[in-house]
């Protein structure tokens, strides 16, 4: 729960705990959970390393773990590969559904949403955004109340772009 918290705050030590959390999971023998926090680091880090973070996670079994599926979805996605992308974020889904893992679930929904659109199959790719939104929505809103979150917001017809600002815990 800490590092979660730390990542959801944008803290500057961000990286250090996931950086923690990588080295606990890997030294315990969880590529699961190494390739988590090797997405999380990858996230907080504005270093130059940032890319060899999911390049590692990767490497510990796309096949296997969700976030590593995740993680070559993304790089697939980088390089303008969307067909690419789809394929492993459907393989991170799958993954995320088998371990009941939420957030990696919402994740992949959202960005499948967002490759199905960029390949043109805009019919699947609404159907996977509203997919994300109903899977979210529950989770998310029990966290936000909890947190007493805030929000900011973008509008512009016809997308409202909402993204949690911090929290007051």
């Amino acid at each position: 729960l800490e590092f979660r918290r730390v990542l959801f705050r944008s803290d500057d030590r961000s990286v250090e705990y996931w950086g923690e959390l990588g080295r606990l999971a890997s030294a315990s023998g969880d590529n699961g959970l190494y390739a988590y926090a090797l997405f999380q680091q990858f996230w907080c880090s504005y270093e130059g390393t940032a890319i060899d973070r999911l390049e590692r996670a990767v490497m510990l079994g796309a096949e296997a773990h969700g976030w590593s599926a995740r993680s070559a979805a993304y790089l697939a996605s980088v390089r303008g590969d969307f067909s690419q992308a789809i394929e492993h974020d459907m393989r991170a889904l799958a993954l995320a559904r088998d371990t009941n893992d939420v957030q990696l679930e919402v994740l992949a929904l959202e960005k499948l949403a967002n490759n199905f659109q960029y390949v043109g199959r805009l019919e699947d790719a609404i159907a996977y955004q509203r997919e994300a939104i109903a899977r979210a929505t529950t989770e998310d809103a029990i966290r936000w109340n909890a947190d007493q979150a805030e929000f900011w917001a973008v509008v512009v017809a016809p997308w409202v772009l909402v993204q949690e600002i911090g929290s007051t815990q």
